[in-house]
């Protein structure tokens, strides 16, 4: 019979865990989210998507000036070694400036503006240490984001268009403004 005595409390205790309500936070929810202005919404994908200015890279130079500098001349000092060169060449490297896909391994092949070249000597270099496809296309796609934000953030923008229409005035925004 005592151990019916504290059951309503118990009872009380769960369900208002299970229901939880905006204002006790419970199970998680914590207080309601304003809703974000288009240019807010601009703003925190740029911060999420696009490296900042002089940040570091994790594998040596920053997104910069300087750090593009570097990635050309890792470009210029190595070619593809056969181990890693079919990774090489399955990395997608696609930019806005031209139609090019994939880096090629007989080098004359390949695309030679400034940005590609950059993104091969990244490539190269990453493949060269020992990382795997996937952390060196995720190193690419990040100089791409760096070297493009704003063509990053409108494809960001069209993709998340397709399950939130709460992104379309963001989008239209930004495809309305000049260059980022």
């Amino acid at each position: 019979m005592r151990a019916w005595r504290g059951l309503p409390l118990l009872v009380g205790l769960v369900l208002s865990s299970c229901t939880g309500t905006w204002e006790s936070g419970a199970m998680g929810w914590g207080a309601p989210q304003a809703t974000l202005s288009p240019a807010q919404q601009i703003e925190a994908l740029r911060s999420e998507l696009i490296p900042a200015q002089d940040s570091l890279t994790g594998y040596g130079p920053t997104f910069s000036r300087a750090g593009y500098e570097q990635i050309l001349e890792w470009n210029g000092a190595m070619a593809p070694e056969m181990r890693w060169a079919d990774a090489y060449e399955a990395l997608d490297i696609r930019l806005p400036c031209c139609d090019a896909v994939h880096p090629n391994r007989d080098e004359t092949r390949n695309c030679g503006c400034g940005h590609h070249a950059a993104l091969y000597g990244v490539s190269k270099s990453l493949l060269h240490r020992g990382f795997s496809v996937a952390e060196t296309q995720t190193a690419v796609d990040r100089w791409k984001a760096f070297f493009f934000p704003k063509e990053r953030l409108l494809a960001e923008l069209r993709q998340r268009t397709l399950t939130d229409p709460g992104y379309e005035q963001a989008l239209n925004d930004l495809e309305q403004q000049g260059a980022c």
